[in-house]
């Protein structure tokens, strides 16, 4: 799985830049307060004051740090030596102390020296771009403490087995099969730059069904607490959304079907 490493570390090395100095993450916003957490994943995680969080790939830190202004002692850790170095600075920026670490997810226990954290969070547009979901459980296991949490939020693969160029009179309409690889090598910009011109362009992705995530947290030591899923999304994933605020729904009159699921699990 070298290539697939080495090719996706590229494109998020050259994009990170973009995503810190563009419009898509509101950066000046946060540096004004504005947390760039959702509301039900306040919610549904809870009280965090004085707990320890690590966030396995945080890109460069902005939901890592939020999560530090709610109070947790945190720790982020990503593959792209840009994204920590953009991180570490953007910390010191908000005044936020904050742990970052550059290597490899599934090398997490081993670079926190075995280090085990009361939560364990993941979020949105992660988990698509490892190749092994097992052995990532495992290391979210291996990085939680006993009775601690697991909390991922993720996209759905429903909706990433849509067709996202079919006009909206045809109805969502599947067309890629979920559980399916990805190897794009024309992958010009980036969802939050979209216009850049980009050298790196070659990615691996994989779609993992709910079933097999759910499967794999399971088997890696965890009793599932809950599985919510959400009929909106983030982003203008189809040109045919109706963006209300920092959120994306589905026209009136239009099925709605699920965009995003968040899953909370306690290690057992």
């Amino acid at each position: 799985m070298t290539e697939w490493f080495d090719a996706n570390r590229a494109w998020w090395d050259e994009r990170t830049p973009l995503h810190v100095h563009g419009d898509f993450y509101e950066v000046d916003a946060f540096l004004g307060g504005r947390s760039a957490l959702r509301d039900f994943e306040l919610t549904e995680l809870g009280d965090v004051r004085g707990k320890t969080l690590c966030h396995p790939q945080c890109h460069f830190g902005l939901d890592t740090l939020s999560w530090a202004r709610e109070g947790a002692m945190v720790s982020g850790l990503d593959f792209s030596g840009e994204a920590v170095s953009a991180a570490s600075a953007l910390a010191e920026r908000a005044g936020i102390d904050a742990t970052f670490v550059c290597a490899d997810v599934y090398d997490a226990s081993a670079v926190f020296g075995g280090a085990q954290f009361d939560i364990v969070y993941t979020g949105l547009g992660a988990i698509n771009w490892l190749p092994d979901i097992e052995r990532w459980a495992e290391t979210m296991a291996a990085l939680c403490r006993p009775d601690g949490t697991l909390y991922l939020v993720e996209f759905h693969p429903v909706s990433n087995s849509l067709d996202d160029e079919a006009p909206i009179t045809d109805g969502p309409r599947i067309a890629h099969s979920m559980s399916k690889v990805w190897h794009d090598e024309v992958l010009q910009g980036s969802y939050g730059a979209q216009a850049a011109v980009t050298v790196h362009n070659e990615t691996w992705e994989r779609i993992w069904s709910l079933g097999e995530v759910i499967s794999a947290v399971a088997a890696a030591g965890f009793t599932i607490e809950f599985l919510h899923e959400f009929d909106h999304t983030l982003y203008p994933q189809f040109p045919w959304l109706i963006e209300h605020g920092r959120r994306y729904d589905v026209p009136a009159g239009v099925p709605s079907f699920p965009m995003m699921y968040s899953l909370r699990a306690r290690r057992v």
